[in-house]
């Protein structure tokens, strides 16, 4: 280091300061003599100096500035006026009074050695010189006498150099403070700026060493120097390893609160990349930190960029969503200022309670705990609630809540009782009255759940429903609110004549009638009173075309999908015309496989239980259960040609309904027998021809599987099922004598029942074991021959002749053929694919043939056909669980269904599967984009799967909620999809690229699970249906609820599914109405027992209104289907089953009709005729 470097880098000033400092004045005796006159070491040491740098210019504003601050005045042309000249000619009068060394070739780096000439200094009590103007007076009379305390010490001797060499070590040690605190020196007071490049620009002209050698007497002598103002060469690289505070926000969220991070760039972070990849552990971004932004807008690109106290924006994607960033309440829409990082934060005051445990921990603030509802209420670990004192509603209070703690969840009630001031707080409740018991209900049943109630172990009501979520929205509603009032008060009154006192009113009767007048308000209201509970409609303002007759068209059911075979056996049969016979639901399905139809036998008011096949094969017997009220079970014996009823009976003796029904075969089939499935499970036999009963017998209090009669005798009836296998014989007055096998020593279940051509016995039971019974000669039953002939339970036994005797077992899903010649010695076997399901009975396909070839019926509700010789074939697909999802195509007459089975399934309009897709848990919901391009299902679990609707390819699935979707819906654009969970809430997603890419923006708050949602035509509002019954209408711009559906009551909605509405009003079974409350009601004193309607849809031409009840009816109305006093709606009616319709839909050419029927997995396909 040169002698040139301690000080900043001189500039023009500085080198003619220090030019002045060699030409000083020396002063001997008398006279005075020029030392550069003559020649000397000066000179040399001058030629040596190191180049003059130029002094840069500097903007008159700053010089103004730096003036101003050191008390001076500028002249009136401050264009002109340059204060590093005057400052310059100022310091060089100084100088004169203050002799310095010359800079010499020695080797002191300090600019301290001997010099080889010293100026005499004058005395301290000369006079001012009268060249100087006040100002210069003034400073040289304050600089005058440190001046004089050096004047005595200028003569060269060993002494000086020592005091020299203190100087430097002063010097060294004060410099290295002025690196630490990154200052540089300065003499004049110049203004503070936070940036360094700011401060290096807004210097003046750079000092002579002269100049800082008197800044350092100047702190010597107990004048305090400027540190902060003072510069020096270290400053920028202090600067560069300074850390660096600051703020970072998420893109397009205005209510996230900040990230602030410390970090050194180059030593913390090394680039960007780095700092974007730290920011990601710390931001639930969806893809990660990878663009940071100014709150303006610039993008940055170098982390040198990033400046002390300013705030940023973090971004996955390219695009800067301007917005609001750091916003603390409701009311703020300003951008944040810059808080002072130097000022302490206020901490809140705290009532004095009990210490809380570390389960609970208060939240102040509505800016607490995070960013609030956008930025996800909850984790894993703990969760953000707000607490209400039930006792008096006024204490209320936000508490972070860990739900891993090992405390006792009644421990944390009552901590969480000191915090609302409520003493032995026993129960929380959620806002609709439902008790929270444990922590992992909180985490997994009320997780959008915010707002809980605590109470006493005392009785309480909680009313819950009045205290909504939508109180963190208050503040701006209020101010929306006020506005309308103002201006509506404004208006002045010119109809009142006399002055009225003024009244009382709440802000939601201000509003409403600012919002619609009172008169047309009261006029167009239609209330109703569903299950107990009143609601509101309103009437639209244009009368709608109504007629009250039934259609001009009907249904007729065209196609039924499926197969009964989960809960019952034997119940399929081949007619002689070749059709197939078997039941679902209420309907009897004749299946003709030559033409691919069907005809339905439909005069069953319930779901049909048994069947039997006439041994003449023309007429069929089919057994009933009883209906609602007094509506009992039933017996039908009809022709399978023509479908015609003969005979009905056994209403009297057959009380919940049939577990069984046979014809007798050696009288032809005179006899006829049923089993009721009461408890006492009674036995009746009748001649069915004129329906007069022979006898009747209580049989078992177990559940009876069957009953048959023997072949060759008509007074021998077999029954069987748990526990028992008993063979009954009628006397000829009527008593019947019973066997029973068993006895009380088995276990075994009796499934199925076989007869042997010589009359034994063959029956399947549920350990898997054939047996063969037969009589000796004293009349008691013995076991012949007790194998085990599968794995688990053999649900069915077929004699194909007399020699083979197929068996099925429903575990082990194998048809295996026994010799019966030959001790039942097996023969072959084979297997059904896993997809099909265990056996539930085997059927010939050719009657009196014996080529093997059989019709199999699964417990998945399939047919199959096949024989042991090759594989089989699906003949009957259907869904084996509950069906619950159903939606139609846009484009073509294909649907969508989807159930508890797993699987999603496309058909088309010819009754046929189009694909099949598995889902990974059971679907409750499905809809289909207005595109045709996929298709989303919603599970029980919360999850969201979509499939391409061309082929059935999953393209991705995600969680929603806790809670199963019970309902969806795409808006008629096909850019939003909503969600409606048993929640309560709706969740909306943005849709993008054809229905590939979703994204959530905020669910509508809601606390009653709901069924049906609709979107209106402009896609602006949603309708929803709870499981109340209650209609509630949401807006898709504020994701809140409408609190004055009058003002909606013109929206015209792209689809109508919802059950209640005032369009649908008059399909609503068994309401009338009351003149004096004004009020629509039902009779239904029990809500479990009423009927209710539980399905709707609106055909695309607006014409028809069809809808599903709670006991299986279906019934096509016209639309509208308004209420009215003088005239009731008339439909036309139809029971295809016992079960609720879960859905019902037209398909887009509006001449079909689609029904589900929920717990029964019934599908079926009506024809619009």
């Amino acid at each position: 280091m040169s002698a040139w470097d301690w000080a900043e880098p001189a500039g023009r000033g500085a080198r003619e300061d220090e030019r002045d400092t060699y030409r000083h004045w020396e002063e001997e005796g008398d006279g005075v003599t020029r030392i550069d006159e003559e020649p000397g070491e000066f000179e040399e040491a001058w030629e040596h100096a190191p180049p003059r740098e130029e002094a840069r210019e500097e903007p008159p504003g700053e010089e103004w500035e730096d003036v101003h601050e050191n008390g001076r005045t500028p002249p009136e042309d401050a264009s002109e006026w340059r204060p590093g000249e005057e400052e310059d000619e100022d310091e060089m009068l100084l100088q004169s009074a203050v002799p310095y060394a010359a800079h010499g070739n020695s080797d002191n780096e300090w600019g301290f050695g001997h010099s080889r000439s010293a100026s005499r200094m004058e005395s301290a009590d000369e006079e001012i010189p009268e060249e100087l103007d006040q100002p210069r007076r003034k400073r040289y009379s304050n600089v005058a006498p440190r001046v004089d305390s050096r004047r005595n010490s200028v003569s060269i001797s060993h002494t000086n150099s020592m005091q020299d060499l203190s100087q430097r070590a002063s010097l060294s040690r004060r410099n290295s403070i002025a690196v630490e605190r990154r200052t540089s020196l300065n003499l004049s007071p110049r203004p503070s700026t936070p940036d360094a490049s700011t401060r290096s620009k807004s210097r003046t002209p750079s000092r002579s060493r002269a100049q800082s050698r008197l800044a350092l007497r100047k702190d010597d002598a107990g004048y305090e120097t400027d540190w902060e103002n003072v510069g020096s060469r270290f400053a920028e690289a202090g600067e560069k390893w300074r850390a660096r505070r600051v703020t970072f926000f998420k893109n397009g969220d205005a209510w996230f609160q900040g990230l602030q991070m410390r970090f050194v760039p180059g030593r913390d972070c090394a680039s960007l990349e780095v700092l974007c990849s730290k920011i990601s552990e710390r931001l639930d971004l969806s893809s990660g930190v990878r663009y940071i932004f100014g709150t303006d807008g610039t993008r940055i690109r170098r982390i040198e960029e990033l400046a002390d106290g300013e705030s940023y924006v973090c971004s996955s994607t390219r695009q800067f969503q301007k917005a609001p960033y750091g916003m603390k309440s409701l009311d703020s829409r300003t951008q944040p200022e810059t808080h002072d990082l130097s000022a302490r934060r206020e901490k809140p005051k705290r009532h004095r309670v009990k210490p809380l445990s570390p389960v609970v921990k208060r939240v102040f603030g509505k800016g607490s705990g995070g960013s609030g509802k956008s930025g996800g209420r909850r984790s894993g670990d703990g969760c953000k609630i707000k607490i209400i004192n039930n006792l008096d509603k006024s204490i209320q209070s936000y508490v972070h809540l860990n739900l891993k703690t090992t405390q006792r969840f009644e421990d944390v009630l009552q901590d969480l009782g000191q915090v609302v001031k409520l003493k032995d707080a026993r129960r929380m409740y959620t806002t609709w009255g439902q008790e929270v018991k444990s922590f992992s209900q909180l985490r997994n049943d009320f997780y959008e759940t915010d707002t809980f109630y605590l109470c006493t172990g005392e009785q309480t009501t909680v009313r819950g429903a009045k205290v909504s979520r939508e109180e963190a929205h208050r503040g701006v509603e209020d101010k929306r609110l006020n506005k309308i009032l103002r201006r509506h008060n404004s208006e002045p009154l010119l109809q009142v004549k006399e002055k009225k006192p003024l009244t009382t009113r709440s802000r939601a009767e201000s509003v409403s009638d600012v919002s619609a007048p009172k008169s047309a308000s009261e006029k167009s209201k239609v209330k109703v009173s569903l299950l107990g509970r009143v609601r509101t409609f309103y009437k639209p303002s244009k009368d709608m075309p109504v007629q009250y007759l039934p259609p001009e068209k009907r249904l007729k059911l065209d196609w039924v999908h499926g197969y009964r075979g989960v809960d019952v056996y034997r119940n399929l049969w081949v007619l002689p015309s070749g059709e197939l016979l078997y039941y679902v639901a209420a309907v009897a399905v004749l299946l003709n496989r030559h033409t691919d139809s069907q005809r339905h036998y439909t005069e069953h008011s319930e779901d049909i239980l048994c069947m039997d096949l006439h041994p003449s094969r023309h007429i069929v017997a089919s057994g009933q259960r009883a209906g609602p009220g007094s509506r009992g079970a039933s017996v039908r014996v009809w022709g399978a040609e023509r479908l015609d009823t003969l005979h009905v009976f056994g209403s009297r003796e057959l009380q919940v309904g049939v577990a069984a029904v046979s014809f007798s075969k050696m009288n032809q089939g005179a006899y006829l027998l049923a089993v009721d499935a009461g408890d006492e499970h009674l036995l009746t036999v009748w001649t069915w021809h004129n329906e007069q009963i022979l006898g009747k017998v209580a049989t078992h209090q177990d559940h009876v599987y069957g009953a048959k009669f023997h072949p060759m005798d008509n007074n021998l009836i077999i029954t069987h099922g748990k526990h028992h296998l008993t063979f009954w014989n009628k006397r000829r007055d009527g008593i019947f004598d019973s066997v029973d096998v068993f006895g009380t020593s088995s276990a075994r279940t009796v499934l199925a029942v076989e007869f042997e051509p010589g009359g034994d016995l063959i029956t399947g039971d549920s350990d898997g074991f054939i047996t063969t019974w037969t009589i000796d000669n004293e009349g008691k039953y013995y076991k012949r021959v007790d194998f085990e002939a599968h794995s688990s339970a053999v649900t069915s036994l077929l004699l194909l002749s007399e020699v083979t005797l197929l068996s099925g077992g429903e575990g082990d899903r194998r048809i295996c053929a026994w010799d019966c010649s030959e001790q039942y010695t097996k023969r072959a076997e084979t297997r059904l694919p896993e997809a099909a399901g265990g056996i539930r009975t085997l059927c010939p396909q050719r009657i009196n043939t014996n080529d093997g070839n059989v019709y199999a019926g699964t417990v998945k509700n399939m047919i199959l056909e096949g024989s042991i010789m090759r594989r089989f074939n699906t003949v009957v697909f259907g869904h084996s669980k509950h069906l619950w999802a159903l939606a139609g195509c846009n484009d073509d007459d294909c649907f969508i269904t989807a159930g508890y089975d797993k699987l999603v399934v496309k058909w088309n309009d010819h009754h046929k599967v189009i694909w099949k897709s598995p889902i990974g848990s059971e679907a409750v919901s499905c809809a289909i984009h207005p595109l045709d391009t996929v298709v989303a299902v919603g599970s029980i679990d919360g999850y969201l799967s979509v499939f391409k609707l061309s082929d059935g390819s999953q393209i991705g699935s995600f969680r929603v909620c806790g809670q199963p979707l019970s309902s969806l819906s795409y808006s008629p654009g096909g850019d939003m999809l909503a969600v409606g969970a048993q929640t309560g809430s709706v969740y909306p997603y943005k849709v993008g690229r054809d229905g590939t890419v979703y994204v959530k923006f905020g669910p509508m708050q809601g606390t009653q699970p709901l069924t049906q949602l609709d979107w209106s035509t402009d896609g602006e509002c949603l309708q929803a249906v709870t499981v109340d019954h209650e209609l509630i209408l949401w807006n898709k711009r504020s994701l809140t609820k409408e609190k004055f559906q009058f003002n909606l009551r013109d929206k015209n909605w792209a689809s109508y599914t919802c059950t209640v509405g005032y369009p649908v009003l008059g399909a609503w079974p068994d309401l009338h109405f009351d003149r004096q409350q004004g009020v629509w009601s039902d009779s239904y004193a029990d809500s479990r027992k009423a009927k209710v309607l539980v399905s709707a849809c609106r055909s695309r031409d607006h014409d028809l209104l069809a809808v599903g009840d709670s006991e299986g009816g279906i019934q096509l109305y016209r639309y509208p289907c308004p209420l009215n006093v003088k005239e009731a709606a008339q439909c036309h009616s139809y029971k295809p089953q016992s079960s609720y319709v879960a859905s019902a839909r037209f398909l887009r050419s509006g001449r079909q009709l689609v029904t589900v029927g929920g717990t029964d997995a019934t599908l079926l396909q009506w024809r619009v005729q």
